[in-house]
């Protein structure tokens, strides 16, 4: 699919060790790769940044990947890649064996510090494949985003639990909307 996308793609891998984006270890699913490509090319990020899987089909996606990719408009400063109906609240309380709000509250002071505050409920789309204005990512610093991605390289939480960590806070890392608004289909 990659070259059938209309934008240019970098490849960051956690296999191929010839790869000049190789990233050395295999943890937390898709974090890491997002995480190395802001911090590489935070200097010179393009005003729209699409962070993706590497699929080209998935049941949470609406179509293949590159046809969602060429079809942006990039009408808003964050967009879902993934379906819409993919929206979901985490709040105090949640406990369920997938999504649990304790994962939030026992690991927000080591991944965000003093940078963000953890709110009582999050609005956000699930699966973690967005579009997002640079904007949105240089309103941190650059050391923000190392942080993280020292972070995923130290963590001992299994990599569905860690990512799914991430998948709770990307909407509102970016947009700083603890409720994202959902997206009209």
């Amino acid at each position: 699919w990659i070259l059938l996308s209309r934008y240019p793609v970098i490849v960051y891998t956690k296999t191929e060790k010839s790869s000049p984006n190789y990233l050395g270890f295999n943890k937390v699913y898709e974090v890491p790769s997002y995480l190395r490509y802001i911090i590489d090319h935070y200097e010179v990020l393009p005003e729209f940044n699409i962070f993706v899987h590497g699929h080209r089909g998935s049941p949470h996606q609406d179509n293949f990947i590159d046809v969602i990719i060429n079809e942006l408009e990039f009408t808003e400063k964050i967009t879902t890649l993934s379906r819409r109906d993919h929206y979901k609240y985490i709040e105090e309380g949640t406990d369920l064996p997938y999504m649990k709000y304790s994962w939030l509250s026992d690991n927000w002071t080591d991944l965000f510090g003093e940078e963000l505050v953890l709110p009582k409920k999050l609005g956000f789309y699930g699966m973690a494949q967005f579009a997002v204005h640079k904007s949105c990512i240089t309103q941190y610093r650059i050391e923000f985003w190392e942080h993280l991605y020292d972070w995923c390289l130290k963590t001992e939480l299994p990599d569905w639990l860690s990512s799914r960590i991430f998948e709770f806070v990307w909407f509102y890392m970016f947009s700083k909307k603890p409720i994202f608004p959902k997206i009209k289909n």
